[in-house]
């Protein structure tokens, strides 16, 4: 990581993860979670408040609670306050406390003290359609309520069989000023070389029109920002080093769940949502994982956040 850049600052040194639709809720004067599940594989049962459940990636952990692996299995815990990652191995028992496990396993590694920050909340849409019958809510498929690393993004969105045509603006978000503008027949567009350029540190909203008979038949608003230009190349060598660290080893699921959290952290939320699908993808479904997915999705198809 790049040590003294406005990533470094932020997030080098930090591991992001914040989960707010978990089974277990803290209940009133009760500790927060201090544990967070990085990887599993085999079978592991953990024994919350008298109730006993599957261990799944990314679920939480609290103080007193019981973990259990079964014999064959593998399972990687990383404490928030302390950073401590331990792993266990089949046929183990421990129990949670605020900075690490008893007993300790055999292998822990210090790593990064872990922060909770947390996702925005969510808007009622912004689609608006002139009451003709064909589909009522369009929906993109990303660069909404997200910050992007890319000066040429891909609008893309879901079509309709019933419209043959769409428009597509883009604005400053600041002014109002209309930037580009373009027609297709196609459900994507990517954004021209000889368009002006987007800016570091730039807040854009984009429009895209169903249109039918050349009339404006519906359209969705959505908004996406750029980072400022230190960070913004600090970002970009950042996630540079880490995709070659995943493509180097796929299947290690922790690297990937770090990965997630720090692109969270900095609000890139169109590439966690990739992530989040390779990694149910080869790590298995995991209610937990899903549920912090679905905040992503939730928050794609709200109306433009406020800054």
């Amino acid at each position: 990581m790049l040590k003294g850049s406005p990533v470094s600052w932020r997030c080098a040194a930090v591991l992001i993860a914040v989960f707010s639709l978990f089974a277990w809720p803290a209940a009133a004067g009760e500790v927060g979670y201090s544990a967070i599940v990085m990887d599993v594989r085999g079978q592991a049962f953990v024994t919350h408040a008298g109730v006993r459940k599957a261990v799944d990636l990314g679920r939480p952990l609290y103080p007193g609670d019981s973990v259990e692996t079964a014999d064959g299995a593998a399972l990687t815990v990383t404490y928030l306050g302390s950073g401590l990652e331990e792993s266990w191995a089949g046929g183990a028992k421990f129990s949670v406390e605020k900075n690490g496990s008893r007993p300790a396993p055999a292998r822990v590694v210090q790593r990064e003290r872990i922060i909770l920050p947390r996702i925005s909340s969510s808007q009622t849409g912004s689609s608006t359609n002139k009451g003709l019958s064909f589909q009522e809510d369009m929906e993109v498929g990303g660069l909404s309520n997200t910050r992007i690393i890319e000066d040429r993004p891909v609008f893309r969105w879901t079509g309709d069989p019933f419209v043959k045509q769409y428009r597509i603006k883009l604005f400053s978000f600041l002014d109002s000023k209309l930037l580009w503008q373009k027609t297709t027949r196609q459900t994507e567009l990517a954004y021209p070389p000889d368009g002006p350029p987007l800016e570091p540190g730039g807040r854009y909203e984009w429009i895209v029109e169903a249109v039918i008979n050349g009339v404006r038949a519906s359209e969705k608003r959505s908004c996406f920002s750029l980072p400022p230009s230190p960070e913004l190349e600090a970002l970009r060598k950042e996630l540079q080093a880490q995709r070659m660290q995943l493509e180097a080893k796929p299947g290690d699921h922790a690297s990937r769940l770090r990965h997630i959290l720090f692109l969270e952290e900095h609000q890139l939320y169109d590439e966690a949502l990739i992530q989040y699908d390779l990694l149910l993808g080869r790590g298995g479904p995991s209610e937990s994982l899903m549920s912090r997915q679905m905040q992503l999705v939730r928050l794609r198809q709200a109306a433009c956040q406020a800054d």
